[in-house]
């Protein structure tokens, strides 16, 4: 009766075994179908994060490029007007015999659409007539600078 009992208890155990294994077997699969799903909506949520990230790259390097070559270009012209009207302007102010005195000190500088008259002069009229002549060299140049005269009259 013992043998019996035992073989029955082990056949019971065995047919719930095999049963828990199938729904042990059948939950794993869901499981495994579940977080299928899970890895895939968080891949396609990485996807979009990460497209995002780079088209705000891109437009950031885009608006940076931009800046560098507004200010290259800006660099450019100030080189163009130190290269090209700063030397036109020094030459029409020396050529002048009145200006050309070592009693007087005329610097000229080109940058940011503006030539500036600095140093010193003699007096009011030679610092008007300075101011007249860099313009003249200005207009000739065909350039649409701004003349600033910032000249001194020098007391003796």
């Amino acid at each position: 009766m013992k043998l019996q009992l035992a073989l029955s208890i082990a056949l019971l155990t065995m047919a719930f075994g095999a049963v828990g294994c199938k729904n042990t077997a059948e939950g794993a699969q869901q499981d495994a179908i579940k977080n299928t799903e899970v890895v895939q909506d968080a891949g396609e949520k990485a996807a979009t994060a990460t497209k995002k990230s780079a088209d705000e790259a891109a437009a950031a390097t885009q608006r940076t490029t931009d800046r560098a070559i507004s200010a290259t270009g800006k660099m450019g012209k100030n080189v163009g007007d130190a290269l090209g009207l700063t030397p036109q302007v020094k030459l029409a102010i020396t050529d002048d015999k009145e200006l050309n005195n070592t009693s007087n000190l005329i610097d000229v500088e080109s940058s940011n659409d503006t030539v500036t008259l600095k140093g010193y002069v003699l007096s009011e009229a030679m610092k008007q007539r300075a101011g007249r002549i860099a313009q003249k060299a200005i207009g000739a140049s065909g350039s649409k600078n701004v003349l600033i005269n910032e000249l001194k009259i020098k007391h003796k």
